[in-house]
């Protein structure tokens, strides 16, 4: 890959988180290509462990339960530990969010992007999702 793309990708993702995200889903095998380069750590195996897959299967039995307080629990320590599952900040941050706990909601969602996480491609959906909840948060 050429500099100037991956200058012009980096730009967008210091700069343009939106453009960034959707140029990830539509041109997705060039932005895959330059996150390589640019997030090197999470290609050379920082991804999900057995642990956070137990600890998403407890959360999802605590939500069938309806035992929300246990899942929000759970979720928060995952996110506390640095967890690179984008499912576990949308979902904790909809449940501040439906408890109108809209700065823990906010609080949560910016965490999302601070990770590296949401810069990986395969995530850019997620992370779209969670930007639109970000923005109508803060508009209110």
């Amino acid at each position: 890959m050429d500099e100037k793309t991956l200058k012009r990708i980096s730009d967008e993702v210091d700069g343009n988180t939106r453009q960034y995200l959707n140029n990830c889903i539509n041109n997705y095998k060039e932005y895959v290509e330059a996150a390589m380069f640019l997030f090197p750590s999470y290609y050379q195996g920082a991804k999900g462990s057995n642990k956070e897959e137990d600890e998403i299967n407890l959360c999802l039995s605590y939500k069938q339960e309806g035992d929300i307080d246990s899942e929000v629990s759970v979720l928060n320590k995952m996110i506390a530990s640095g967890c690179s599952i984008p499912y576990v900040y949308k979902r904790v941050a909809e449940i501040y969010k439906r408890r109108k706990e809209v700065q823990q909601a906010k609080d949560v969602l910016i965490k999302w992007f601070e990770t590296e996480y949401w810069k990986i491609p395969n995530m850019a959906n997620s992370s779209l999702k969670m930007l639109d909840m970000l923005e109508k948060l803060e508009s209110k």
